[in-house]
């Protein structure tokens, strides 16, 4: 994909962590993390401002339902951070989401 168009944000499943350990039983909690790229100018934080808020709106709170016959737990914004781009004319955040669900191992 061409990663060059502004504005824009890329959405990607960096990892996933494992908040509980039960018996045969693990909680696995993905981590999707969204940058957000703007190019800097006058209207930069406008810009930021509208994609954040629309991008806590839609995802904070949102249940991605019953997959792999598991129930999962609403996405929760974890953090926050600012985006390091090599283009001095770019600026942006980093955010990140997770949901969670137990996965059964063996007895």
């Amino acid at each position: 994909v061409d990663r060059r168009p502004l504005p824009a944000v890329d959405v990607r499943c960096t990892g996933a962590a494992v908040p509980s350990v039960k018996g045969a039983a693990v909680l696995l909690a993905p981590e999707w993390t969204l940058t957000i790229a703007i190019r800097r100018g006058p209207d930069a934080a406008d810009q930021i401002d509208a994609v954040l808020a629309a991008v806590i709106e839609s995802l904070h709170g949102w249940q991605p339902g019953s997959h792999g016959g598991r129930g999962w737990e609403p996405m929760l914004l974890t953090r926050i951070t600012e985006a390091l781009f090599t283009d001095e004319g770019v600026a942006g955040y980093e955010m990140a989401f997770n949901a969670s669900a137990r996965y059964m191992g063996q007895q």
